[in-house]
């Protein structure tokens, strides 16, 4: 009961998250590797290479910042940490995404020149919609 004082914080002996917060420093590359994996999942529309692009680098980065923390873990925040995580789980999904969007543009680039009718229809179709 020695930090009863609202005046007084707590000490970093007493820390209530169990690490020393002053020596702690930020992952590198932390953030630009979940805003990258964040940016795949929206690119991914894009025929589907962008975001196959993105996400891959964005697993790169979060996968050397794990790697960073696994050599000394009581070095970077644990926010930092998470967020790797989270960046590294976001460019999984991100890849998944991008990849049948990928496969979706190839397939349909191949029946279009195995039928090139349908390319026809669908510029019909396309002009009935905006004319």
């Amino acid at each position: 009961m020695e930090n009863m004082n609202p005046g007084n914080p707590p000490s970093m002996e007493n820390n209530p998250y169990g690490y020393n917060m002053k020596n702690t420093a930020a992952l590198p590359n932390v953030t630009t590797a979940l805003v990258l994996a964040i940016l795949s999942v929206f690119l991914c529309c894009c025929y589907g290479v962008p975001g196959l692009i993105t996400s891959i680098v964005a697993l790169f980065l979060a996968n050397n910042a794990l790697k960073l923390n696994r050599q000394n873990p009581e070095e970077y925040r644990r926010s930092d940490v998470s967020n790797a995580g989270v960046a590294r789980i976001i460019a999984i999904i991100g890849i998944v995404l991008s990849s049948l969007g990928t496969l979706y543009f190839i397939v349909y680039v191949i029946l279009l020149i195995v039928n090139p009718e349908m390319a026809n229809r669908n510029n019909d179709v396309l002009r009935d919609i905006f004319d």
